[in-house]
């Protein structure tokens, strides 16, 4: 499957969906868990729009 995406942004997605499964699978998450999802997604966006 071809996204588009560089290296640095995939391995931001990768990273993003690890921290993701690492969150969910115990049933819950906490403000800390929170912010580090918005902080990985601030810099995938920030990457995606600045190449």
């Amino acid at each position: 499957m071809l996204l588009g995406l560089g290296p640095t942004q995939i391995v931001l997605l990768a990273l993003t969906a690890g921290v993701g499964i690492l969150t969910i699978m115990p049933g819950r998450a906490t403000v800390l868990q929170a912010g580090l999802h918005l902080s990985i997604c601030a810099a995938f966006l920030f990457l995606a729009a600045n190449p």
